[in-house]
């Protein structure tokens, strides 16, 4: 993948003249939204009972994808060397290209400087094929921290998912690609356990954009927050769900509701388990 960031600065005269006439006009066709409450309650329940994208899973892909070449392809256990850029065959029939980085890092939490943050982050841009043909592809980074006290106790888990990332081979949300920013935060103990999730993303085709923290003291609905979600026309319907509830008013862009959507998001907290189980 290739990402290219285009900048153009224009200064205009206090006496130029702009002859809008002149300018392309373009008939934009009006686009009626797709779905109501029902259908996008059943589409969005559909896509999370599948799972939902964690960086400490894609962190563990990169690393399964890297563990099946060689020393001389990828070159290094934990990125591709910077001489395969240009491709490379391993003798393991996995093909490379591209480039990644790996780095550890330990350092005092900002949030909590008590605390130490221990964080791994794998990023680069890639493109690798496995025996059969099936792609791993990468544009971006995972990254992964956990938040220590005294003792290397767990006290929080943070992660990002930045870019896209996609592994054909995955039996989960991977399969299909995982597109976005998307931070991640796991916190609490006992049954105060909290998720909060705050970003876009687009994965199974469905792209959310989330604020929602989730409480384990709710059935992980959501104690505060709203979901934006997008339907098959472009068009952006926003849930805000009662706190403690999983139900609440959908609207559409113009305040307009549209009825009541109730969401199940234990599988969002399950995709999390490991951290969760971390944290008791």
């Amino acid at each position: 993948m290739i990402w290219l960031l285009a900048c153009v600065t224009a200064e205009l005269d206090s006496e130029t003249v702009v002859d809008s006439a002149s300018l392309p006009w373009l008939e934009r066709p009006n686009s009626e939204r797709a779905w109501g409450a029902e259908q996008t309650e059943q589409a969005v329940q559909g896509t999370l009972n599948q799972g939902f994208p964690s960086p400490w899973v894609g962190l563990d892909l990169y690393f399964f994808a890297l563990q099946q070449g060689d020393a001389s392809c990828p070159g290094l256990p934990e990125q591709i060397a910077p001489h395969n850029l240009q491709g490379c065959a391993a003798d393991t029939g996995w093909y490379y290209s591209g480039m990644s980085r790996f780095s550890r890092e330990i350092q005092p939490w900002e949030q909590e400087p008590t605390l130490i943050l221990e964080a791994e982050q794998a990023f680069g841009d890639f493109s690798l094929l496995d025996p059969s043909g099936q792609r791993f592809e990468c544009g971006g980074h995972q990254e992964t921290a956990v938040a220590l006290a005294e003792g290397r106790v767990p006290t929080a888990f943070v992660g990002e998912h930045k870019g896209t990332y996609l592994w054909e081979g995955h039996d989960g949300v991977y399969r299909e690609g995982v597109s976005g920013q998307l931070q991640v935060q796991i916190d609490g103990s006992g049954s105060q356990r909290r998720i909060t999730l705050s970003g876009a993303l687009e994965y199974l085709g469905q792209p959310l954009h989330s604020s929602l923290s989730l409480s384990e003291a709710c059935g992980w609905a959501p104690a505060s927050g709203s979901l934006q979600i997008r339907d098959p026309s472009g068009a952006w319907l926003i849930w805000t769900p009662s706190p403690c509830t999983g139900c609440g008013p959908l609207v559409d862009e113009n305040g307009k509701e549209l009825g009541q959507v109730c969401l199940d998001l234990a599988p969002v907290a399950g995709s999390f388990q490991r951290q969760l189980d971390a944290l008791q």
